[in-house]
């Protein structure tokens, strides 16, 4: 029996489950890697005035505006645009921002992103706000280059139901 088939249960070897992930869509594969399905957010700047903050706070003004997704060295990113001090207010009341994604005809530059690491390269360096580039999440270095991959690999036969029964 085959796969879709009335009845099919499954593989009943590791051979026949490699079988079937093999003969899977490249794309259904290629996606389960996490940092291909979410953008890391970065920001360039690092000043925040307290007084804009608080009254951000006190207002509930928590909207952040986002560049669309784009892709630099293997990876993909969006950069805040504004909303920085909006950003601040959010993480200091413990709650949400709103984020808010920018269409791309909007934004000065973002075709330069169709032209490869370069065009992005020279994208960022626009909307360039004087600091390193960080990600806003984690508050660290932004991540540059290609996700690195798990230096072991996780055994198959660990994901595949118990053969025989």
């Amino acid at each position: 029996m085959k796969p879709g088939e009335p009845g099919y249960r499954g593989p009943e070897t590791e051979d026949e489950f490699l079988a079937e992930v093999e003969a899977l869509p490249a794309p259904l594969v290629l996606q389960t890697d996490r940092h291909a399905m979410k953008p890391q957010i970065i920001s360039s700047q690092d000043y925040l005035d307290p007084n804009i903050v608080e009254t951000k706070r006190r207002e509930k003004d928590f909207d952040v505006q986002l560049s669309p997704e784009f892709e630099y060295e293997g990876r993909t990113f969006q950069i805040v645009l504004d909303g920085h001090h909006s950003l601040e207010a959010a993480r200091q009341s413990r709650r949400k921002p709103r984020f808010f994604t920018t269409k791309p005809n909007e934004i000065e530059g973002f075709n330069l992103t169709g032209n490869g690491d370069d065009g992005v390269a020279e994208f960022l360096q626009m909307h360039y706000n004087g600091a390193d580039w960080r990600n806003i999440k984690t508050g660290g270095p932004a991540t540059w280059g290609p996700p690195k991959r798990r230096k072991k690999p996780i055994a198959l036969s660990s994901f595949l139901p118990v053969i025989g029964r």
